[in-house]
């Protein structure tokens, strides 16, 4: 069960958890997830693609 937060304990959870380490290294988990959702995006194209002409299959 999730105990209720006091205002106070509210905003020092969220000022530790929003200092400037935490936020880059989101931001950063963000940037790479995003590289590879659009990797794997291009990957499943050029096979729709490949199969679909019948084109030979060339790796990056």
């Amino acid at each position: 069960m999730i105990k209720k937060q006091s205002p106070r304990q509210k905003i020092r959870n969220r000022a530790r958890y929003w200092d400037s380490d935490y936020l880059a290294g989101f931001v950063k988990g963000l940037k790479i997830r995003q590289e590879y959702e659009y990797r794997r995006g291009m990957r499943d194209l050029h096979k729709k693609i490949s199969e679909k002409y019948g084109l030979d299959d060339i790796d990056d």
